[in-house]
């Protein structure tokens, strides 16, 4: 130990000190063990054995073919020796944890459908939502997500400004159950900005086949070196103007084209003539065919 250039002395010692500091602090000395689900509903059963056995969460980690340690509670919630002995403490609870601490135990599980770097870049994980916030973990739930509610419905708690929108004239047919929210938006993943699934012109265009392109005569907004080229013109959720569009009338072209706006047949729409806006096959200034 001497021939370690003086530092294997010093390094023991500090050892020994942190150890004796962590004795004196009151930690347990024993190891912590698992005690097995059964233990764990003979308190918590009464609020949670009904339905947790009997929803996806409770059928799949309380499995007989799960013959491990620490299968079925204990998988969440960590060893549970100590809590038995010393209740309420000495255990994962979600509630009481970070909400990193929180969606790392779901993680655990679910981390072959839900990459940890997507949802670590995910505007819900920066807003430090808990998986318990949108899922019911213990209770019997209607269908194989644990939603805690419909899907709408729950959307709705947080993202108001886009209820909002929903309700407005021209508006994508959510509130119809048409559409949902999670056929647009991943909301466990940050790769595509605004959460979508896909890039912006890709995800529009998986249901607007119609004006996908290639065109021979391309409309700027729609071409590559865009990031947003559907929306630049549209509001995705809703609009008080038709065809979910960002300005009625020939507003909305005026914002590109200023040069238009005095000259140039003042009081008709810009698409009365030039009706292929998204692209043409057959003339270049978009003019009907």
């Amino acid at each position: 130990m001497k021939h370690i250039h003086g530092w294997a002395v010093p390094l023991l010692l500090g050892g020994l000190g942190l150890l004796m500091a962590g004795l004196a602090s009151g930690q347990p000395k024993e190891k912590v063990d698992f005690v097995g689900a059964e233990v764990c509903l003979g308190c918590h059963g009464e609020g949670y054995a009904k339905g947790w056995l009997k929803q996806p969460h409770g059928r799949f980690l309380m499995d007989p073919k799960r013959t491990f340690a620490g299968k079925g509670c204990e998988e969440c919630h960590g060893p549970g020796s100590h809590h038995v002995e010393d209740p309420p403490g000495h255990i994962l609870n979600p509630t009481k944890a970070s909400a990193k601490e929180d969606n790392a135990a779901c993680l655990k599980c679910h981390e072959k459908r839900i990459k940890k770097h997507d949802w670590q870049t995910s505007g819900h994980a920066a807003a430090k939502l808990r998986c318990s916030q949108c899922h019911k973990v213990h209770s019997s739930a209607q269908n194989t997500r644990l939603l805690a509610k419909d899907q709408t419905e729950l959307c709705y708690d947080c993202h108001k400004q886009v209820k909002g929108q929903l309700v407005q004239n021209s508006h994508h047919p959510v509130r119809e159950g048409k559409v949902a929210c999670a056929d647009c938006h991943d909301i466990h993943s940050g790769k595509h900005d605004g959460m979508l699934r896909r890039e912006e012109k890709a995800l529009c265009t998986t249901c607007h086949g119609d004006v996908k392109g290639p065109f021979v005569y391309e409309h700027d907004p729609i071409v590559n070196g865009y990031t947003e080229p559907c929306t630049t013109c549209h509001r995705p959720h809703g609009s008080p103007n038709t065809r979910l569009l960002k300005f009625s009338g020939r507003g909305l072209c005026l914002s590109c084209h200023t040069s238009y706006a005095v000259s140039h047949f003042p009081g008709q729409t810009c698409w009365t003539c030039h009706s292929r806006v998204h692209g043409s096959n057959t003339d270049p200034n978009f003019l009907f065919e």
